[in-house]
């Protein structure tokens, strides 16, 4: 390869890094005010600049399952300012992601349950009753499957 092609890569590279880095900064940044300051009006205005953008974030070979964790945690920030559908698509958008990682034998089962607690609870608050109780079974069929 060329020097120039050479050098061009690695623009590129540091490029994506500083997206990457940023994207991680406003995430965490939300999670602060979230959990830190139970401030989830603060979160969401954070949680909104990088939700679209998650898979920059922290890419599943690296860390399998903490971008289907933040879509669930963005889920509740959403979820208590009233954002219900929103709060309801990130935290199924979370599950799935965290669900197709532990069919792949990269997760453990137990990694489902709080996304399967989260959906029961805002499908029951919906009135979706036969969703919740589905996520209901899940969780208590999860529970139980630890136990032994």
């Amino acid at each position: 390869a060329s020097r120039e092609t050479l050098l061009s890569v690695q623009h590129e590279f540091w490029i994506r890094r500083r997206e990457i880095e940023q994207k991680e900064t406003q995430y965490l940044l939300g999670a602060v005010h979230a959990l830190g300051k139970n401030d989830h009006v603060a979160a969401v205005r954070w949680y909104e600049k990088v939700e679209e953008d998650l898979d920059k974030i922290d890419p599943e070979t690296h860390a399998p399952g903490s971008v289907g964790d933040r879509l669930v945690s963005i889920g509740v920030s959403y979820w208590t300012i009233g954002q219900k559908e929103k709060a309801l698509e990130l935290t199924e958008r979370g599950r799935l992601r965290i669900d197709a990682l532990v069919k792949s034998g990269r997760l453990p089962d137990s990694s489902l349950a709080t996304a399967f607690q989260n959906l029961s609870i805002m499908h029951a608050s919906l009135g979706h009753d036969e969703r919740s109780a589905r996520y209901t079974e899940l969780s208590r069929n999860l529970t139980r499957d630890l136990r032994r």
